[in-house]
């Protein structure tokens, strides 16, 4: 079975940016530094290399969060944890839209980069689904 955006829920909480969004983030994030198409002889040359990379598309799409550096510890917590993005709901929110265009940008159509990319394109439209809806916790429901 393919994924596709149907097998999403869309749940805000569990699929927010703090719940599975974390997750993959921090698993694209994985993949492209210690398996990916970025120069280098050690896995902190392709993470600096990477690093450039999200710089410049920060510069092309200009999101409202930014990371201001990225370290192994954000998303690499070693061989027996889960790759997880550990900043901000905003920055992982942003980072999936700068993730998105990157791993466009280097794949070379291979299974793995076909997945990645349904992945992306799946959870990229739930957020775009949600932003358009705009949907608002009116502030004295919020705080009951």
């Amino acid at each position: 079975m393919d994924f596709n955006r149907f097998l999403s829920t869309g749940d805000a909480m569990h699929a927010g940016p703090l719940g599975v969004l974390s997750l993959f983030v921090g698993s694209a994030l994985w993949e492209l530094v210690h398996d990916g198409p970025f120069p280098g002889d050690t896995a902190a040359d392709r993470l600096d290399a990477l690093w450039g990379q999200i710089l410049l598309e920060y510069d092309v799409q200009k999101p409202r969060n930014r990371i201001q550096h990225l370290h192994f510890s954000m998303f690499d917590h070693g061989a027996n944890a889960w790759s997880c993005f550990t900043g901000k709901a905003g920055e992982c929110l942003g980072l999936l839209y700068v993730l998105n265009s990157i791993c466009r940008d280097f794949s070379i159509g291979s299974l793995r980069d076909r997945h990645r990319i349904a992945c992306f394109t799946s959870i990229c439209f739930n957020f775009d689904q949600i932003k358009a809806i705009d949907v608002k916790i009116p502030r004295a429901v919020a705080l009951r």
